[in-house]
């Protein structure tokens, strides 16, 4: 309640150690300062009561220092209700940025961020400048509700927050996590994702950096109640639908669905491609048509990319008969011209092979970009025989590819028939799974080279991996992409460092010298005093 947070407060301000600690990262708390200020006239004000020899004056001297306890206890109460923290630090690290203030300043709802607590302890500096990064935009938003959350005391929120950023329970659970949501709308963003560490001066690992305001802010961004973008999806060419309703798992991508719309995203269906309909669209999905688009619709799609759209374009590769649709499903040149080409043959990967083969999984073959930034050696994505891709200028990013080993399989009827394959000399490079474009009028494309890996068939049987590659590339088509590199900050350490012999002296002095210098002045006091008094 009330009374529970006021005497909260009461306890942190007066906290001696915290407050240092603060100072010596550069965060000063000036009703902290006022407190110890108040403090001390108090105690000096007891000391010349207790040395004044006439009763009232003494009575006097009593009730001066009761007063300076409470208008002390005042001020610095007020101070810390109407002052903020002072960032005295070089590079300003104890603030917030002005596109954070700007985004914290537009909030109309509440918002609550959920900060999961690592349950290992070498994390726990990170679980530390996250919650002083969340006091600081609590400070300047009051709609902003921080709450820390134990993950061994909600196992199935957990759980669910684990399957979404496509980790173990155990990851989550170690290393923690961050929940921002408003209503229906939620992000979980993997609270390791935030940091780097690196061995300090003493070769032990610290925090090195820290781009967690990002992160939030963007997440904030996206949650809060703003207009809903439109995701525009093509149907009527074989395409994997947005709806599972009643559907077999691996024609659908509702579990992506789902997760979009708890972004914002809104999911509209079009039927025929159109320039007129198109202009209304933030961003298209073409998934896994397996039927061609006429030369008319792939005119329509040029000029919408042309003029600035995004657009994601996953291609079937598991169809047996590819004569009458190809590789490319009629997109061949609209994709060429921005860098794309699509191969006839379709990738295997025998060292990363799973049971049911052709299908291979990667937890390392992932490119430098916003989109999987945060996947290499942390989430796992599965493949099913995707079609080689091929970038044909450095304007395009490669996403994921399989490893040194594998190839593109060329006899595509034996792989998909009978399961069975072997590299020949007439194979292809394994090229690429998936690859990405932006064009210099801001217009984004992704091309991936299997709709069927990237169907709720996957997330399904558990494998999260997929699902959350695809609404980061959808994230990202939509300009979600958050430039962590560019915005981190590294805190700010103080470590005292002191050999055995400085212990050792420091404790003589604290405790024995300084003590006993002040106990042998109070005892020559009381005893001239004393003299004082017979003669």
């Amino acid at each position: 309640g009330g009374a529970g947070s006021t005497f909260m407060r009461w306890l942190l301000l007066s906290d001696l150690r915290a407050n240092l600690e603060l100072a010596a990262r550069g965060e000063i708390v000036p009703s902290f300062y006022l407190r110890q200020l108040a403090l001390v006239l108090v105690v000096l004000s007891l000391a010349v009561a207790i040395a004044e020899r006439q009763r009232r004056v003494r009575l006097h001297s009593l009730v001066a220092a009761g007063l300076l306890l409470v208008a002390g206890s005042s001020a610095s109460i007020l101070a810390d209700r109407h002052s903020s923290h002072r960032d005295w630090s070089a590079a300003q690290v104890n603030s917030l940025d002005a596109s954070s203030l700007a985004v914290l300043s537009e909030l109309r709802q509440p918002i609550e961020i959920i900060l999961v607590k690592p349950s290992e302890a070498v994390f726990d500096s990170v679980h530390q400048e996250l919650s002083r990064l969340l006091a600081r935009m609590r400070r300047a938003q009051p709609l902003v509700h921080v709450l820390d959350l134990d993950p061994l005391d909600n196992s199935a929120r957990v759980q669910a927050w684990a399957f979404e950023l496509a980790i173990s329970d155990e990851d989550l659970s170690s290393g923690g996590a961050v929940i921002v949501q408003q209503g229906t709308r939620r992000r979980v963003i993997d609270l390791l994702a935030l940091a780097s560490f690196a061995p300090d001066d003493l070769g032990v690992g610290a925090l090195k950096e820290l781009r967690a305001e990002a992160a939030i802010r963007d997440a904030i961004t996206q949650v809060k109640e703003v207009p809903a973008e439109r995701l525009c999806a093509t149907a009527g060419h074989g395409e994997l639908v947005a709806n599972g309703d009643g559907l077999a798992p691996q024609l659908h991508w509702q579990s992506a669905r789902d997760r979009l719309d708890a972004s914002g995203v809104e999911v509209e269906v079009l039927w025929s491609l159109e320039a007129a309909r198109l202009k209304a669209c933030d961003t298209l999905v073409i998934m896994g048509p397996s039927a061609p688009f006429s030369p008319q619709e792939a005119l329509t799609l040029d000029g919408y990319l042309s003029a600035g759209g995004n657009a994601l374009v996953a291609l079937r590769s598991q169809l047996r008969d590819r004569q009458d649709t190809g590789v490319d499903a009629g997109l061949g040149l609209v994709l060429g011209k921005r860098g794309m080409q699509v191969g006839e043959g379709l990738i295997v990967d025998p060292e990363h092979q799973l049971e049911t083969a052709p299908d291979w999984m990667t937890y390392e073959g992932y490119g430098d970009h916003a989109i999987v930034r945060d996947f290499y050696q942390q989430r796992a994505t599965v493949w099913r025989a995707p079609l080689a891709l091929y970038a044909t200028n450095d304007a395009v990013a490669p996403l994921i590819h399989a490893s040194s080993s594998a190839w593109a399989e060329r006899d595509r009827s034996a792989l998909l028939q009978e399961g069975h394959y072997a590299r020949g000399a007439d194979d292809f490079e394994a090229g690429e799974v998936a690859l990405a474009h932006r064009a210099s009028n801001g217009s984004r494309l992704v091309l991936v080279g299997s709709a069927e890996s990237l169907s709720s068939l996957w997330s399904e049987r558990g494998v999260a991996g997929n699902e959350r590659f695809l609404v980061s590339a959808i994230l990202w088509t939509l300009g979600r992409d958050v430039q962590l590199s560019m915005d981190s900050k590294t805190p700010e350490h103080l470590r005292l460092l002191m050999r055995t012999s400085d212990l050792r002296w420091a404790f003589v002095w604290c405790v024995l010298i300084t003590p006993s210098c002040f106990g042998l002045f109070g005892a020559l006091l009381y005893f001239l005093r004393r003299r004082e008094r017979q003669a």
